[in-house]
């Protein structure tokens, strides 16, 4: 049996390249409505992009708290200078609950 969910947790990771772009532009919109408030964070956010070969997203079940969450999100954000930052989303149903935004260091 532990080897059937460890074959099926390998399964549920859904690699870079099969990623759904508009997924990750989605986790980015609703990152930047929330910061709509901080316009410095809202400029940044503005000037990025999704480096949409750097997106993965694993598929799980599981609970943060009360919280069903279905989907975790990371991607590499990208401005005219490069890595602007890393971007961590999770999801249910494939709506946005939660979006972290780590800048570039």
């Amino acid at each position: 049996m532990k080897h059937i969910t460890a074959l099926l947790t390998l399964c549920l990771c859904t690699p870079a390249w099969a990623a759904t772009p508009s997924l990750a532009r989605r986790c980015l919109d609703y990152g930047k409505a929330q910061m709509a408030q901080n316009r410095d964070v809202l400029a940044r956010l503005n000037a990025s992009r999704i480096d949409e070969q750097d997106v993965e997203i694993n598929r799980y079940d599981g609970y943060v708290g009360r919280q069903p969450v279905a989907t975790e999100l990371r991607a590499a954000l990208r401005d005219k200078q490069g890595v602007s930052g890393k971007l961590l989303c999770l999801l249910n149903d494939d709506t946005p609950l939660y979006v972290y935004i780590e800048p570039r260091a």
